[in-house]
């Protein structure tokens, strides 16, 4: 008997050197989002005081036809604590930051079966298509704010000028890149509570956008004003070039990562088994668009300033001779359009806790055709746009084939400028 207990002593150690089943079963599913394509996977534990498993796995990657692997660190092992915390994924590109680890286990955490457990609703599964739809409505409130706010700048500036200012892509990337880098300098210095700091922040991107908001119209549009050609177009054209390329030549063309500071999520319906949830951030997001609509609609029609507005869009040249300052009305026009590119970064970069060069291209267009879908020349055209590109975004990629999402947006651009060109709340055409 004893020298059954001194075997069975000496064999624990062992066993817990080996490799944990559960342990390379995640870290097989992390394998599944960072490379499809991995085939013969071969599974083996870390080294003592690791804990973790490591995958080598061939793949039909051309540069790593010769095989590759993948190492996962878990908080724990055997029947400890954290066994399924993941702490640390490592592959041949090297360590995934933090900000990837936190997208990393949602995507996981969204990738798991449907299973009803004990205790849920038997009519679950009949609700699940009414429960996805609403999280769908849910899913699509952050992409119709960020549209909604960069349609306001394309048409205020169109309504004023009739021109459309094609940069205002790159000014919601530079809101972005600023929001990024300071958030990280607030972070470093330990500066003021969450809430002042991130005022603070949307404060400096807002002040930064409108600069160069102000540079746009100062140093292209300005001259141009009285063109007939499409020069201030193509000045546009390469303005957002000048801005990307100056931005990744001084930041790098890598992503900059940042982790939300609100990721805490809000259950609105459903159960255990598919609970509707938005996070708090979603929630402040709506929170801070309504409240800057609010305002501009607020200052557009209640305001001095609201009436030279709307007077030079009506007539630049009767307002001129009214008294009114048409220079510094478009110029504040350009200001105001581009501090709401600026918050629209903001929103962005915290909630998706990314940000890089390129980010305005594809974005500015389909904001672009917001303005265009609802009309414009028209603030609350503009808006509704928003709205509808990021709920036809959003249901697209929930219910159709991802790769044709943006197909289908500028789609219905093309469609929009051949059926109804002046948008469905009849935007004031160029003139």
């Amino acid at each position: 008997m004893k020298a059954a207990l001194f075997v069975l002593v000496l064999a624990l150690p062992l066993a817990a050197c080996g490799l944990d089943d559960d342990q390379a079963r995640l870290c097989r599913q992390v394998l599944g989002v960072v490379d499809p394509a991995a085939q013969n996977v071969i599974a083996s534990p870390l080294p003592r005081p690791q804990h973790g498993v490591r995958l080598g796995y061939r793949t039909t990657d051309f540069a790593r036809a010769s095989g590759a692997e993948i190492t996962c660190e878990f908080a724990g092992s055997g029947f400890g604590r954290g066994r399924f915390d993941l702490v640390r994924v490592e592959t041949l590109d090297g360590r995934l930051s933090e900000m990837q680890l936190f997208w990393l286990r949602r995507v996981l955490e969204m990738r798991q079966p449907f299973q009803p457990r004990a205790g849920d609703d038997a009519r679950m599964p009949e609700a699940l298509p009414w429960l996805y739809l609403l999280q769908q409505f849910s899913n699509a409130i952050t992409v119709s704010c960020v549209y909604g706010l960069l349609a306001v700048g394309f048409t205020l500036v169109y309504g004023i000028i009739g021109k459309i200012n094609l940069a205002f892509g790159e000014m919601y990337m530079i809101g972005a890149m600023v929001t990024m880098i300071w958030t990280k300098i607030f972070v470093a210095a330990g500066a003021g509570g969450l809430a002042l700091g991130l005022f603070a922040i949307l404060s400096i991107a807002m002040v930064t956008t409108a600069g160069y908001g102000w540079m746009t119209h100062r140093a292209v549009f300005r001259p141009l004003h009285a063109s007939v050609t499409q020069a201030p177009l193509i000045a546009a054209i390469g303005l957002s070039l000048f801005l990307r390329e100056g931005t990744r030549l001084l930041h790098g063309a890598g992503n900059y990562w940042l982790r939300p500071p609100f990721p805490d999520v809000i259950t609105l319906a459903g159960n255990t088994a598919f609970p509707v949830t938005v996070t708090l951030s979603q929630g402040l997001i709506l929170v801070l668009t309504g409240l800057t609509y609010g305002a501009l609609v607020l200052l557009l029609r209640a305001t001095p300033f609201g009436r030279m507005q709307r007077a030079c869009a009506d007539d630049s040249r009767m307002a001129a001779l009214l008294g009114v300052n048409v220079r510094r009305t478009v110029a504040a026009t350009f200001v105001i359009g581009a501090a709401a590119a600026g918050v629209a970064g903001f929103i962005v970069a915290q909630h998706y806790g990314v940000a890089n060069f390129h980010m305005g291209v594809v974005l500015g267009f389909k904001a672009l055709t917001a303005a265009v879908l609802g009309g414009i020349g028209s603030v609350g055209g503009a808006m509704l746009g928003g709205l509808m590109i990021g709920l036809i975004e959003t249901f697209w990629s929930g219910y159709l084939s991802i790769a044709y999402r943006d197909v289908a947006v500028f789609a219905i651009l093309v469609g929009v400028l051949i059926f109804r060109p002046q948008g469905l709340m009849g935007g004031r055409p160029n003139r």
